[in-house]
């Protein structure tokens, strides 16, 4: 029997929020931790061991977006399912979304042990990067089947209202990853291989640790359902082409880096690992208001959803805001955090993140906006509006600005195309409202 509060109906919506999107931010906070550690170490260890994983963290990225896209796909249709009271409908899309994890999970496991050669082989020349990359990668594939599986789990326990629980999936994994890193990498002198290895351990935990309080619940058996996982794969794509579309637009800005030389790459990556710490705010309010909308428009409570819309935004652009900040104040304590003061290296992480991180004036809107579509049922438009950012705006500007101001230029060129997008999200959000309302 599925064990619900119902609180995502009636709870004071500030506090609602707050408390959905708090446990997620400090999971996400502990993998932002873990991923500036792992870094870290890698650097310490070698800058060829740093390089080749930086030049293939995109592809992973990628990978882990599809798990958490499905994941946020099944907390969409089964918080929606508890707010109708369809207790048939939400154990068959859990057992539908495990069913559909298992199957994607083992087919991006063959590909990437098939093809990890030629993809690393693609962007560096260099045989220790080339070495590092292609262990690292290898290795990351055999966890793939715990990283989708441990984010079902997450969202099955958001779903039900348990954040907490949900948090603890997420961040115990990072929790031993950390630890197991510089044993791994130093220690037994494992490197790239060992930071992969701390990695697919972390994974397993945290998968072995959502299955124990999912079966906690005591849900009932579900059928599969094609309806249900087309259902899932809709409300997930948003959030696949938020966290995905980043990391693939970064193998474009990977070969476009390079042309700077492999410092500007180290300089970029540096960047890239302290970034994905402040977006947290964004990330994780946007994923609890995926939660809070569908359970609520399963209700019919249609002011619910425009409360828990303007307090995510206020939440999200207020913490960015001070994050901007912060990186721009900040700026040389970060990258000293990777290398010395001085040379061409600190020079170039000075200049990556004064400028790429203009981006967080504005893409709070696009972010929390989109996870409004996915509650709402209307994933359609959040595929829009990230396909705009992306590919109409992002690309064109890369080698536009970098081909008039070189490396400047280029590191403004999300500012840019999260500034020209607005116009088409808040077009989109204006109709989504309007069609609740007819």
């Amino acid at each position: 029997m599925i064990d619900t509060t119902g609180r995502l109906g009636r709870e004071n919506m500030v506090t609602l929020v707050i408390r959905m999107a708090v446990p997620i931010m400090l999971s996400m906070a502990l993998q932002a931790v873990y991923n500036i550690a792992d870094s870290l170490f890698l650097s310490r260890y070698s800058l060829s061991a740093f390089a080749g994983v930086s030049v293939i963290q995109p592809f992973t990225q990628i990978i882990i977006a599809i798990a958490i896209g499905l994941g946020t796909g099944l907390a969409g249709v089964l918080s929606n399912s508890l707010g109708r009271k369809d207790e048939k409908s939400a154990f068959s899309s859990i057992h539908s979304a495990t069913y559909l994890a298992l199957v994607v999970s083992i087919f991006f496991l063959v590909v990437m042990e098939v093809f990890s050669s030629p993809f690393v082989h693609f962007f560096v020349d260099d045989r220790d990067t080339y070495i590092a990359g292609n262990e690292y990668l290898r290795l990351f594939a055999l966890g793939l089947p715990f990283v989708f599986l441990m984010n079902n789990f997450a969202s099955i326990l958001q779903s039900h209202s348990q954040s907490r629980q949900a948090m603890m999936v997420q961040s115990s994994g990072c929790l031993v990853n950390i630890i197991l890193d510089p044993l791994f990498i130093f220690t037994f002198d494992l490197g790239s291989l060992g930071a992969a290895l701390a990695t697919v351990i972390g994974f397993l935990v945290s998968t072995i640790l959502g299955y124990v309080l999912v079966r906690r619940l005591e849900l009932g058996k579900g059928s599969f359902s094609f309806a249900l996982i087309k259902r899932i794969v809709y409300i997930g794509l948003p959030t696949l082409l938020v966290s995905g579309a980043g990391p693939i637009i970064s193998i474009v800005y990977n070969k476009l880096v390079l042309q700077y030389g492999v410092e500007a790459m180290v300089a970029y990556g540096m960047y890239l690992k302290m970034e994905s710490f402040m977006f947290l705010s964004a990330s994780g309010v946007s994923s609890a208001l995926v939660v809070i909308a569908a359970y609520n428009l399963g209700e019919g409570k249609i002011d619910r959803i425009h409360s828990a819309y303007r307090v995510s935004l206020v939440i999200g652009w207020g913490t960015m805001l001070l994050g901007f900040l912060v990186f721009q104040v900040f700026t040389g304590f970060f990258v000293r955090l990777f290398t010395t003061e001085g040379g061409t290296l600190y020079a170039l992480g000075i200049l990556a993140f004064h400028y790429l991180s203009f981006c967080f004036l504005i893409s709070p809107f696009n972010i929390i906006t989109s996870g409004l579509f996915q509650g709402l049922g209307q994933g359609f438009r959040g595929m829009a509006i990230i396909a705009t950012r992306f590919f109409v705006f992002l690309i064109p500007y890369s080698f536009i600005l970098s081909h008039f101001f070189g490396l400047k230029g280029l590191f403004l060129s999300y500012f840019a195309a999260d500034l020209t997008n607005c116009l088409h999200v808040y077009i989109q959000k204006r109709m989504a409202f309007k069609n609740l309302e007819v």
